[in-house]
């Protein structure tokens, strides 16, 4: 993500993976997930943005909640036009998706990753 530097100006700094022979890759150091469900006709959207990291089971996910406006300036990319412009109309709530349901991890992912390491 962009950081202000000392100097006022706003740099993106990020980790490249390869040698010098021109087989290098960037590595983000975000990424972004964007969630969509529907119940009983109404429409909830989840965004979030998340460090490349591991990040410690007690960090609850909301944390990483953002709006949606905010990952579509980051990625360049926009979601959902046809269904916020169908909203703008009166014919589909949005809710944000947090507030409708527990934005968590599933019971045992922690485990799970760990035991997939070995």
């Amino acid at each position: 993500m962009p950081a202000r530097a000392s100097n006022g100006r706003w740099i993106v700094q990020y980790e490249v993976l390869g040698d010098d022979s021109g087989g290098q890759v960037a590595v983000p150091t975000h990424f972004f997930k964007v969630i969509m469900g529907e119940q009983s006709g109404r429409i909830a959207i989840g965004a979030f943005i998340m460090p490349n990291k591991p990040i410690p089971p007690d960090i609850a996910l909301e944390k990483f909640t953002v709006e949606l406006a905010t990952v579509e300036s980051a990625s360049g990319l926009h979601f959902f036009e046809r269904l916020r412009a169908a909203g703008s109309r009166g014919g589909v709530l949005q809710k944000g998706l947090c507030s409708d349901t527990q934005c968590v991890l599933p019971p045992g992912y922690h485990e799970a990753k760990a035991r997939a390491k070995l």
